[in-house]
């Protein structure tokens, strides 16, 4: 690995050992609800081991969050490219949409109120 990628598994593997320390896991237990080793996770959150996209989704179960929440925001400072190729028969307000969507930063869920989500009506657990 090397560059911008150690650095992508670096911080997901911050977020995951900030996500696990705020359900009070420990590696071994979380280890234990994932089905991966002590060791794994060690080497996860330390960014020296790679995630299959199905183990992320078991970590973020476990962890209670968004598998979103465990990536980084953004790698690097540099502004979102602004060339972009749509789908031919888009649109201008769907392309401004889209445009719209990708230059909106992820919200982070940890720590934030319940919300609700248009058409749940319910609040998130």
């Amino acid at each position: 690995m090397s560059g911008k990628i150690d650095d992508l598994y670096r911080e997901m593997g911050t977020h995951i050992k900030r996500a696990r320390k705020e359900n009070r896991l420990t590696q071994a237990r979380l280890a234990e609800m994932v089905g991966l080793s002590r060791t794994s996770v060690t080497n996860i959150e330390q960014g020296r081991q790679k995630l299959l996209v199905h183990t992320l989704n078991d970590i973020a179960l476990a962890l209670a969050v968004d598998p979103g929440d465990l990536f980084p925001e953004r790698l690097s400072s540099a502004a979102p490219p602004t060339n972009r190729d749509f789908p031919a028969g888009l649109s201008a307000p769907e392309r401004h949409w889209i445009e719209s969507l990708l230059s909106t930063p992820a919200r982070r869920h940890h720590g934030h109120p319940a919300e609700t989500h248009p058409g749940d009506g319910d609040p998130d657990p």
